[in-house]
């Protein structure tokens, strides 16, 4: 009795999110190199956004501590600061 996983016609097991694991570091080892960069010259970085989503991505990419502070159009979020990484998040006039 075949399984599931490998019922393909090659035999091999399906791996459908694979390739979105790849895309997905390989966007972060490029972000993360370009945040070094502008690092590295003492050039502030920050981020646009301070959505649920965002503590997520500034930990799995590792990021956080290279970001001076966020950026929101929300003003319910301004004067507040990320979960983590406790950026504090600003208008964007802040800019």
């Amino acid at each position: 009795m075949r399984s599931r996983r490998s019922s393909c016609r090659t035999g091999a097991r399906h791996q459908p999110a694979g390739g979105v694991i790849r895309r997905f570091n390989a966007a972060r080892d490029t972000t993360v190199a370009h945040l070094r960069e502008y690092s590295d010259r003492n050039q502030r970085v920050v981020g646009f956004g301070a959505s649920s989503t965002t503590p997520l991505l500034l930990h799995h990419f590792g990021i956080g501590g290279m970001l001076d502070y966020l950026v929101d159009s929300n003003k319910t979020r301004w004067g507040m600061v990320s979960p983590g990484y406790h950026l504090p998040v600003v208008s964007p006039d802040a800019l």
